[in-house]
């Protein structure tokens, strides 16, 4: 086993992470009973990890730290590196950013990637699911890393936590990208307004198999020959967790798609667009399923400076789908904007 030097493990409410030489890496406390761990992964030394828990087959694992699938990250990072942290969206993990942590480290950030509580392979008990709790999360997950300000990137509903924040700290927040986010009123797909409704959305949870999760994710996408048997395997197995489903639950009927405009027009602060003032990069997909190109367009005029970038054959997961694209995009806008 191989020893991590220089490593710091940081307790955020239900998740836990490792600095590997000043670089912040995803990994989580808790894992599920009675996995089998891929042939040739290094783990922190002295960690003690239950039978269950499973990592994506095949990654590579520098120093003991546990990555997302194929994703190598260089050694050595400086730790006052201007931090980015990366913000999943519902029913997904940090597993979504893996065509990022790389080059994002590379270019000398140092990136967080959590899993938002009652998400992927966080504790599932003990939270609150309400948006201003996983607002505050955010915020409880700088000061647990000691970092002042930082980067977001926000994808789909991740964004509702992200402009929250962003509106009620912009002090701790350097910059923002959008990735195909809520944020402003839309339609939602009928499936996400079913799981709101009582019973039916407990009865669902008995079909969540690897034919649905894949037909969801072949929906966001525009590629359906991205969704490989890995690729669903990777966001089956965390909703499969005892509890995964109920917390499921929680979160998504908690996350209003309209929320940051509806707690303007409510009166209950003025949490409006026009509040953000962090330097803001929008990309979205012109092929998304779910989030019309009208949004994109929406978080243009509402936030001031606000730069649209859409991707062409491109659906709900730009990041994802392209990765090359969304990796250009967003390392120049970190460099124009955080130097």
């Amino acid at each position: 086993m191989e020893t991590i030097h220089h490593a710091h493990h940081v307790d955020v409410g239900p998740c836990r992470f490792v600095t590997v030489n000043g670089l912040a890496i995803h990994l989580i406390a808790k894992y599920p009973q009675g996995a089998k761990y891929p042939q040739g992964a290094k783990y922190p030394q002295g960690a003690k990890y239950p039978s269950g828990a499973k990592y994506p087959q095949g990654a590579k694992y520098p120093s003991g730290a546990k990555y997302p699938q194929g994703a190598k990250y260089p050694q050595g990072k400086a730790r006052d590196g201007p931090a980015v942290v990366l913000v999943h969206g519902g029913q997904a993990w940090a597993y979504t950013w893996r065509g990022q942590l790389a080059p994002l480290a590379s270019a000398g950030y140092r990136v967080i990637a959590p899993d938002l509580p009652g998400s992927g392979y966080s504790d599932l008990t003990g939270y609150e699911p309400s948006i201003e709790a996983l607002s505050a999360f955010l915020g409880g997950l700088l000061d647990a890393l000691e970092i002042e300000r930082a980067a977001f990137v926000a994808s789909s509903a991740g964004g509702l936590p992200t402009l929250d924040f962003a509106i009620r700290h912009p002090e701790r927040v350097t910059a923002l990208v959008l990735a195909s986010t809520c944020g402003v009123p839309h339609k939602e797909p009928i499936l996400w307004r079913l799981l709101r409704w009582p019973l039916l959305g407990e009865a669902m949870g008995l079909f969540v198999t690897a034919g649905v999760v894949r037909g969801n994710l072949r929906q966001a996408v525009y590629e359906k020959d991205l969704i490989t048997d890995e690729v669903v395997t990777a966001y089956l197995d965390p909703l499969r967790r005892p509890g995964a489903w109920r917390a499921n639950l929680k979160l998504e009927r908690n996350w209003r798609p309209d929320w940051v405009e509806a707690s303007r027009s409510a009166g209950r602060s003025r949490r409006g667009l026009e509040q953000v003032t962090a330097p803001t990069l929008v990309v979205w997909g012109q092929d998304d399923p779910w989030h019309p190109l009208s949004m994109a367009h929406e978080f243009g005029r509402r936030i001031a400076g606000a730069q649209v970038e859409i991707l062409p054959a491109c659906g709900h997961l730009p990041h994802e789908e392209r990765p090359d694209d969304f990796n250009r995009l967003v390392l120049e806008f970190l460099a124009n904007h955080l130097g």
